[in-house]
């Protein structure tokens, strides 16, 4: 019985070790973190990719052209988002945790502390390689994914007034200070 939970031991260990541990992309996210603390810094992020993930499935059936717009607009909404983010980081200690590997999609576990007030936010980034660098392809705060977000409010608006009506609240967006 002892060298049955032995073995099973030894092999949840071994499957959990290989499967979460610091690694390249978790390198990667501890380096933007840090600059992001001195400076302001450019994290590379897959546009394209998340403005595809964020229309599910109105990404096939929309034009050429309707894609072209999405995508503009939607990298200046994502560029605006991801700027208030790092603000919000800025100052606080991010404690870079685990990294998994699924289908060459990178998931990297942060834990964003500050001091005033006294709190901890967990920030996962997900993460593709591009050559010799990581492009973010979702941020998910507290268990909520920024594709997901996006995905549920823009299906919400598609059904209600159609694609051109989406690009038409976009562009609204931009315009607001919000």
């Amino acid at each position: 019985m002892k060298k049955t939970l032995r073995i099973i031991a030894f092999t949840a260990s071994t499957l959990f070790a290989s499967s979460a541990h610091a690694g390249p992309a978790a390198d990667y996210v501890r380096e933007k973190t840090q600059a992001t603390q001195t400076a302001q810094t450019e994290w590379p992020i897959a546009y394209e990719d998340i403005a595809r993930a964020s229309l599910g499935q109105y990404w096939e059936t929309a034009s050429k052209k309707q894609k072209e717009e999405f995508v503009k607009v939607f990298t200046q909404i994502v560029k605006k988002a991801f700027v208030r983010h790092l603000e919000e980081i800025k100052g606080a200690v991010t404690e870079v945790g685990w990294e998994t590997s699924d289908g060459g999609i990178y998931t990297v576990a942060t834990k964003v502390k500050r001091k005033n007030p006294d709190t901890s936010t967990d920030v996962a980034y997900k993460l593709k390689k591009d050559k010799d660098t990581f492009l973010v392809v979702d941020v998910i705060v507290e268990e909520v994914s920024l594709v997901n977000g996006f995905k549920s409010q823009f299906r919400k608006t598609i059904e209600r007034k159609g694609f051109a009506g989406l690009l038409l609240k976009m562009k609204e967006k931009l315009d607001s200070n919000d």
